[in-house]
This record gives structure tokens, C-alpha cells and sequence, in this order.
């Protein structure tokens, strides 16, 4: 299973839906997967470098939030459902504030791609282990 459909919504919203849902991805990511994936959404490769034992990403999927083109990250930290939103920056809100009660925003801009990170946690632990391709 996982989405075939896109989740419609703000990024409050969406997190819900994907709780509620099961929190499934629509597919699995493995790091070349989420570099060719970002490159080819987006026209900016992001490296997703080797998280710690207490993040397991879970996938991406698609979701219509910031735009239509929204992708999102899902990965447990802690055990706690975490979604990072990801998008290009010019289509992003401003504001790093979740109007989302009990959820915290966290922000990182990599290159072109505006990556938001909504969590229960009140640090930002995803978003840590993505970065900018090394110039080669």
C-alpha cells in the first residue's frame, strides 16, 4: 500500500493525514533515490548522508502543501513520526512558526530547495543529515 494519492493541505494538515493514514510512504528512498529524485523535481540534488541509529527514514511522498509540486520525507526520530517538507524555496512561507499545535517548524535551504522540517521534537534532527551535493 502506501499513497497513491496525494495528500492535500497545509503542512499541519498533511502531517496529520499521515499519521492518521499509518504513516506510510508512497515509496522508499534510499539516499542515490532521494539525490535523483530532489535533482530531478526540483533541478537541486540533495545528498542525504547516513543518519543515526535513532532516525529511520521511511520514504517519500507527494503532497500538494506548499505547492503542487510539494514532496515530502517521512522518517520516525525518537519513534515520533517526523515530516519534512520539501519544495522550492521561492514557493515557500516565511514564517518558521507550526500553526500546528504540540509541532515544532525547523528550516534549512539547500541550494534552490527549501527543506521544512514538522516534528514533535523541538530541535531539528532530519534535516541535519541533508545538504548540498560536494562540489565535485
Amino acid at each position: 500500500g502506501g499513497y497513491a494519492q496525494v495528500v492535500h493541505g497545509d503542512m499541519g494538515s498533511v502531517y496529520r493525514q499521515m499519521v492518521r493514514s499509518g504513516f506510510a510512504p508512497g515509496w522508499e528512498c534510499p539516499p542515490p533515490v532521494f539525490r535523483a529524485t530532489l535533482a530531478s523535481r526540483f533541478g537541486q540534488p540533495v545528498e542525504m548522508d547516513d543518519f543515526p541509529g535513532d532516525i529511520e527514514p521511511l520514504g517519500l511522498a507527494y503532497a500538494d502543501s506548499l505547492s503542487p509540486s510539494t514532496l515530502t520525507l517521512l522518517a520516525r526520530v525518537e519513534g515520533r513520526p517526523v515530516v519534512v517538507f520539501m519544495d522550492r524555496a521561492s514557493r515557500a512561507p516565511s514564517e518558521t512558526a507550526s500553526s500546528t499545535p504540540g509541532l515544532h517548524l525547523h528550516r534549512k535551504v539547500v541550494g534552490e530547495v527549501v527543506l521544512l522540517e514538522l516534528s514533535p521534537l523541538d530541535h531539528p534532527r532530519v534535516i541535519e543529515h541533508l545538504r548540498a551535493p560536494d562540489p565535485s
